[in-house]
Order: structure tokens, then sequence, then C-alpha cells
């Protein structure tokens, strides 16, 4: 099953393969966007996703009767695997 954090962590780790560390959520979006998606490296629709299943993240952790309905969350696992299985094919056609 597919976890959030993958997300995170791959987001993460292709940032540390252009030597760029970030720990936090935020600062993670803000770099992958600055190092990826504004060099053209991912497309803009790439970084929205990112961003926007991290603010879902957000929500369904602090916001009070948060509820995605079935197709909401069914969208956002395809999206979330394919940003994953990119990032994925990303490192492995740059590894050294």
């Amino acid at each position: 099953m597919f976890n959030q954090s993958w997300l995170f962590h791959a987001a993460q780790a292709a940032l540390l393969s252009e030597k760029i560390e970030a720990y936090t959520h935020m600062g993670v979006n803000v770099q992958f966007q600055k190092a990826f998606v504004k060099t053209g490296k991912f497309p803009v629709l790439f970084g929205k996703t990112f961003s926007k299943i991290l603010d879902q993240r957000l929500k369904s952790d602090y916001e009070i009767g948060f509820k995605a309905s079935p197709d909401d969350a069914s969208h956002t696992f395809q999206e979330a695997n394919d940003f994953v299985s990119k990032i994925q094919d990303f490192l492995s056609n740059n590894s050294s």
C-alpha cells in the first residue's frame, strides 16, 4: 500500500541526487520546485501535484472533519504513484 511519506522521501532523494538537502515538508517542496520544476527537469504539473498532495496531507492531519471522497482518494493515489515512479526513473537515469 502506498504511504504519503514515500512521496516526501522520493522528492528528498531527487534533491539529494542534486546535492540539495531539505528536511521539512515545506523545505522539500520549495527546493523541489526550485531545482526541478523551475529548471524544466520536471513539468509544472508535476510540481503542482507534489504541492497538492502535501497540502492534502496537512489537511487530513490537522483539519477536523476533513474527508476525501473515494474518487478523490483514488485520483490522488494514482498521482502519488506516478510521482514516485517518475522520481525512480529520474534517479535510475541520472545515477553515477
